[in-house]
């Protein structure tokens, strides 16, 4: 080891930095850091594997600040937290291993996974979704991985900025190099946005760090690939066609919102900043109704998400979602979703059981008529109301 070159053990004492290995099932790390290039190497031992970074600041003081902060990760990796002794990684199955090509860049293994979270279902977060993600991590730890972030480079550049906006700091990942490493280079996550888009995406963020467990869809081409694996045809998705300069694109799930699909149920978030009008849930069911029938026909559960951070908000939709759910309807109301549905789908054998099709569409004007049916009515098989208590808006009650 050159003496200009500090070096700190962690965990097991051992010195792979200089070729020794640690002895057989230990946990562990070390770290070098090399005053004179600015540089620091990082290894961190579990059973025997090792893995190892390099990263580069660009003056001492940022080096020193680089070093301590991958420190405490290095700690966290060897369960130095007393908070957290689980092996995250095996539970976020939906990342599909993308944090490892991270890691090949030179981020730990939390600090990849942390990042590539991020990346994929929002661009952006809070220093409070950060200490949960670490299992209740104190501020000042917290305040030191923020740092690091803030401090690494990615080909000499700064990939990440945190800037007050809506009363409380919010770090953004923008770095081209990130998104194309984690193979997303055109997600729009990495664009500074509006306020009721910034916190459309950190309320998202905070739901799927609470249900980890879920088989997210995070981008828009998984979720599109998902739907015609399962028979469903784009133009039953819900979309977006823009004009102007990009006229003719499409994308689809415009809103970026969580989705999930299982083998037994399909889990859609609609999340409400707080600006929009009381018609946008109406709109945003709409636009998903054709899918939802889809996923029911097929024998899956379809259940809604209402994500907010103020009460009122979670209230309104309870309200308009209850009205959604098959089982507050009534027999007569159900026979008129299915012939309205057969007859979307043309499905002449059901419309035939009613007659033939003049005589059909004479019943449903005149039930219309006589039974005016909210939007949405029979789409969804349950709904859930979920408050985030780490975005919420100071003073305001958030009852889960």
């Amino acid at each position: 080891m050159p003496p200009d070159a500090l070096q700190v053990y962690l965990g097991v004492p051992h010195t792979c930095l200089d070729g020794h290995g640690p002895p057989k099932g230990s946990t562990g790390g070390s770290a070098v850091l090399n005053h004179p290039t600015k540089s620091l190497s990082l290894a961190f031992h579990r059973g025997g594997e090792c893995v190892c970074a390099s990263l580069q600041a660009r003056d001492n003081t940022r080096t020193a600040a680089l070093f301590d902060t991958l420190k405490a990760f290095s700690k966290l990796e060897a369960g130095g937290m007393e908070t957290h002794t689980q092996d995250r990684g095996t539970m976020i199955a939906h990342l599909k291993g993308r944090e490892k090509l991270l890691e090949t860049v030179g981020f730990p293994r939390r600090q990849a996974e942390w990042i590539t979270l991020v990346c994929l279902h929002s661009g952006l977060f809070t220093r409070d979704q950060l200490a949960y993600y670490l299992q209740g991590a104190n501020r000042f730890y917290v305040r030191r991985c923020v740092k690091a972030l803030l401090d690494c480079r990615v080909s000499s550049r700064p990939f990440a900025d945190e800037r007050v906006a809506d009363g409380r700091l919010i770090c953004r990942i923008f770095g081209k190099q990130i998104y194309r490493e984690l193979e997303i280079p055109h997600s729009r996550h990495r664009r500074e946005t509006s306020l009721e888009v910034t916190r459309r995406r950190l309320l998202s963020l905070d739901f799927v760090l609470d249900h980890l467990e879920l088989p997210w869809l995070p981008t828009e081409k998984e979720k599109v690939s998902c739907f015609e694996q399962l028979g469903i045809k784009r133009n039953l998705l819900p979309r977006r066609i823009y004009s102007g300069h990009a006229k003719g694109l499409i994308h689809y799930f415009p809103l970026k919102t969580p989705v999930a699909v299982g083998p037994e149920s399909a889990v859609f978030v609609y999340v409400d900043p707080g600006m929009g009008t009381r018609t946008e849930l109406d709109s945003w069911g709409e636009a998903h109704r054709r899918l939802w029938e889809k996923l029911r026909k097929s024998g899956r559960r379809v259940e809604v998400v209402a994500v907010a951070w103020e009460q009122k908000l979670l209230d309104r939709a309870g309200r308009r979602l209850r009205s959604w759910t098959v089982g507050d309807m009534s027999e007569d109301e159900k026979e008129f979703l299915v012939l309205r549905q057969a007859i979307d789908e043309a499905d002449w054998d059901t419309v035939e059981r009613h007659g033939d099709l003049n005589t059909a569409l004479t019943k449903l004007v005149q039930w219309e008529r006589e039974n005016p049916v909210p939007k949405g009515r029979g789409s969804i098989d349950s709904f859930r109301l979920w408050g985030s208590r780490r975005c919420r808006r100071i003073g305001d009650h958030v009852t889960k």
